[in-house]
């Protein structure tokens, strides 16, 4: 999970999230922004979250469809 209390985002926790979220990533450099990364990362764990929900809310098994 992302320390939100440091003042930097580390680029090695970013990209241990994406790759939890099934996104490959090799390094983080000088053109990326850590914070746009940051923000990206947030914005697919609450899309998967939404998409979770979704199915339950219908009652299909999320863990099934694929």
């Amino acid at each position: 999970m992302i320390d939100f209390m440091s003042t930097e985002p580390n680029s090695d926790s970013l990209i241990s999230e994406l790759e939890s979220l099934g996104i490959s990533a090799s390094k983080l450099n000088e053109l990326n922004d850590v914070y746009e990364v940051e923000n990206l990362v947030e914005h697919l764990k609450q899309t998967f979250i939404q998409e979770y929900k979704s199915y339950c809310e219908y009652g299909i098994n999320p863990n099934s469809v694929g």
